[in-house]
């Protein structure tokens, strides 16, 4: 590594423990510009010419690695839009970096490359998604022009019960459950969670829910589901 080079992209991802679908096959770098700009490819390195500021620096195991948000702004230009806000959203909620430092690095790297691709995944990045399938889902919703709904709001009875939903459209009296299997580790689970929407039910609510293969698959069926939702629940107003 010259001077100046530090670990990027995919392989710094992995330093910072950031969610990834993918372990690198070769290892990322940055250095500085010079006369030769642009990426070059080595065997097992990929290297890219590009300013990286003190403030976008940081050294793990006493390796010069881009920051958690410069991290995440590189791969957000380069990745895939669906990919690159899954790793946003979940580096969000898990408070590795926060949307202030994203966005001081996005207009840092503003010129580049990818960087309106980057804009975006930021203007629709949501740390309060909990999981990827939160993440696909609202990027499902958002592709099929559903209303954008509020996360992980909580919903209070009149016993001073609270409940919270993964998804609320307030205004529709419509809940959304995105169901992975963790939420139902015991069987136990299961009658707790059966309880939970029969009481949100009789306050008015209507539940739905999906799978992981739903919306990978089916998601215009989930939306047609969710409109469906809400005209019986105006019906019940």
């Amino acid at each position: 590594m010259a001077a100046g080079t530090v670990v990027s992209h995919e392989t710094a991802a992995c330093l910072h423990d950031l969610p990834t679908t993918t372990t690198p096959d070769v290892v990322w770098l940055t250095r500085r510009p010079t006369s030769q700009h642009g990426s070059h490819r080595h065997p097992g390195i990929v290297e890219r010419a590009a300013a990286v500021p003190p403030q976008h620096r940081t050294t793990i195991h006493g390796l010069p690695v881009t920051t958690v948000a410069r991290t995440v702004v590189d791969l957000a230009r380069h990745r895939s839009y669906n990919d690159a806000v899954v790793l946003t959203d979940a580096v969000l909620h898990e408070g590795k970096t926060n949307t202030r430092e994203l966005i001081a690095v996005r207009d840092a790297c503003a010129c580049w490359p990818g960087s309106r691709r980057a804009t975006r995944v930021l203007d629709f990045a949501n740390g309060a998604a909990e999981s990827p399938l939160e993440s696909l889902s609202r990027l499902a919703f958002a592709r099929l022009g559903l209303p954008a709904a509020t996360l992980q709001a909580v919903i209070r009875c009149s016993d001073g019960a609270r409940y919270r939903a993964d998804f609320l459209w307030a205004h529709w009296h419509v809940i959304g459950e995105a169901d992975g299997r963790v939420k139902y580790q015991r069987a136990d689970d299961l009658w707790r969670e059966k309880r939970r929407e029969d009481r949100l039910r009789e306050m008015g609510f209507e539940v739905v829910r999906w799978t992981w293969d739903d919306i990978a698959n089916q998601s215009e069926r989930v939306v047609a589901r969710i409109w469906q939702a809400a005209e019986r629940a105006s019906r019940h107003r």
